[in-house]
């Protein structure tokens, strides 16, 4: 038995130490990487941290070899997706999924997190609102860069769909995925490859791994712990255009000078938990002289007195779990995209918010929601009703099941919410701070 990981982005040290690939081996399998990273997303090559090169990994540059793996896989194979593959993404003509999907191997997704900004209440109708307003702004600033954008929007998302007299050639036609493991939603998978058969396991996210208890400290250390989101030169934005509108080194200059208020006004020390893609030593001294702590930002959040968030991180799943307030830093050169992602945590979470375009003068201990923190964790992190066990203790054991037997019944097993950290932090249960 063979299990493929198929990645749209460099098989970084970062992505496999998320991926419990001993459990994968444990079960039978030979965990082999169809990593597919040139023929998608060349872009990221090079700028997503360091490739774990202690694994087997298959590299394709083009469709033709991709399909040629296609053809050599068998109906004892498994391939698995990590990731979300939306309609603009399954749809390509030339994308992974689709060319695979011909293939005789089982087909699997798996979604290892959520940002609630994706299925907020009329989400959808506010994003194209904003989305038309951001452009005005942009259009305004900027009038040659209209054009650019469109374009640009435009390439990336036909840039490999064939062009006919009449148009465009209808979508493809997609082979349901076999099975779909997720945190507690569907979204943002495509609804066109979750067919009537396909086997839907809500487990949790990744984030509900360090929710047991044994991870939880029982009391916290006298530090503020800053999540660095990248700012303007994070990755994605080497293929997406940046929502912001002001340079890297201004973005510093701002975070850091709100990051010395924030330290001199709470009396507390301030910690820089690098992004998890950050290579060890390349934000040391970027932020001045507050200290860089490198791949440990869950640790981090569980023990901090608060996290700072300047964006709205995935991580703060795990201040949701392990009940840490939460401090979002705002500006309105953040840009339009990034403050309605920020909305979204706070309508949910309601943490402390900090407008950093303007001096700060006061500090407001943060504090928890109980009520908001709880209802937040069910919603996105773990459903009270999912499967219970580690997150690929799950994949693997369904992946060996489907391959030998595919006709099994996937029952869902109710969860002991014991196994998952509920302790209080703050004196906020049930109030709006």
């Amino acid at each position: 038995m063979r299990f493929f990981l198929l990645t749209e982005s460099p098989f970084t040290k970062h992505m496999s130490s998320r991926i419990d690939i001993n459990e994968i081996e444990g079960r039978g399998f030979e965990f082999i990487v169809i990593d597919a990273t040139d023929l998608v997303l060349p872009e990221l090559r090079g700028i997503h941290g360091e490739v774990d090169d202690h694994h087997r990994i298959w590299s394709v540059a083009s469709s033709h070899q991709l399909r040629e793996i296609a053809n050599q896989l068998r109906s004892s194979d498994i391939v698995v997706a990590i990731g979300c593959f939306d309609e603009s993404q399954v749809h390509q003509p030339n994308n992974p999924y689709s060319i695979l999907g011909e293939s005789k191997a089982k087909l699997g997704v798996v979604v290892t997190g959520h940002l609630p900004s994706h299925v907020r209440t009329g989400f959808r109708l506010k994003k194209i609102a904003n989305g038309f307003g951001e452009l005005v702004q942009l259009t305004y600033k900027n009038p040659s860069g209209l054009a650019t954008r469109i374009y640009n929007s435009f390439k990336r998302r036909h840039s490999n769909t064939p062009l006919t007299i009449r148009g465009f050639v209808p979508r493809v036609k997609l082979r349901p995925l076999d099975i779909l493991w997720t945190g507690t939603m569907i979204e943002p998978v495509s609804h066109s490859i979750v067919g009537e058969k396909t086997i839907v396991r809500y487990i949790h996210t990744l984030d509900a791994e360090y929710a047991n208890r044994k991870h939880i400290p029982s009391s916290k250390e006298n530090y503020l712990l800053y999540l660095d989101s990248g700012g303007p030169s994070a990755p994605e934005y080497a293929i997406w255009p940046s929502p912001y509108a002001i340079s890297m080194e201004q973005y510093i200059v701002t975070i850091s000078e709100s990051l010395r208020s924030i330290e001199k006004l709470s009396g507390l020390d301030i910690v820089i938990a690098a992004h998890p893609r950050a290579l060890r030593g390349s934000l040391d001294g970027v932020y001045g002289e507050f200290p860089v702590r490198y791949h440990e930002t869950e640790s981090l959040i569980s023990l901090a007195s608060a996290v700072i968030d300047p964006f709205g991180s995935l991580a703060l799943g795990i201040a949701a779990i392990t009940r840490i307030p939460i401090i979002l830093l705002k500006s309105k050169s953040f840009g339009i995209q990034i403050a309605n992602h920020q909305k979204a945590f706070i309508e949910l979470l309601n943490p402390i918010v900090i407008n950093v375009d303007k001096p700060i003068r006061a500090w407001r201990p943060p504090c928890v929601n109980d009520v908001a923190y709880e209802s937040y964790v069910d919603a996105f992190v773990k459903k009270s009703n999912s499967v219970n066990g580690r997150f690929w203790a799950v994949v693997s054991e369904d992946a060996r099941t489907m391959v030998n037997d595919p006709d099994v019944d996937y029952p869902s097993k109710e969860p002991s919410r014991e196994e998952f950290g509920n302790g209080a932090n703050g004196n906020c249960s049930g109030s709006k701070s």
